[in-house]
């Protein structure tokens, strides 16, 4: 197998590398990302035991899991249900951070609706008698 130096390929066919100003924005949103999961883990300390060793561990299992979106435009919410978590100290956890987001009454930007943060759980608690179970994966 030959390999081609960049300074050998056609212009069209080069790779481009990230412009200064790109690579500049790309860095300070990574920052901004690690910041955040380190405040909301910093947040989540007196609840998680192992918030030192597993906090932003967390905090990404969280944000990287799968959520409802549930619009209800009569009570003005926006409801984020968040599925279930790996482990049940993780769906705890959650449950704290949802009671400490909804605790901020967080208006959702551009419309007339406060965010409502819940678990999977609960709802599964209220529709305990039905066959049906939006939480399941």
């Amino acid at each position: 197998m030959r390999r081609l130096k960049v300074k050998d390929m056609p212009a069209d066919c080069r790779y481009n590398k990230l412009r200064s100003d790109s690579k500049l924005f790309m860095n300070t949103m990574r920052m901004i990302v690690y910041r955040v999961e380190t405040a909301v883990a910093n947040v989540l300390s007196p609840w998680y035991n192992r918030a030192t060793e597993e906090g932003r561990m967390l905090v990404k299992e969280i944000i990287k899991n799968d959520a409802d979106l549930i619009p209800d435009i009569q009570n003005k919410t926006l409801t984020v249900r968040l599925h279930s978590l790996s482990t049940p100290r993780a769906n705890n956890a959650a449950k704290v951070l949802c009671k400490v987001l909804n605790e901020t009454e967080t208006p959702f930007p551009g419309k007339d609706l406060r965010l409502v943060y819940k678990t999977c759980d609960f709802f599964l608690r209220e529709v305990r008698n039905s066959e049906i179970s939006t939480c399941s994966k």
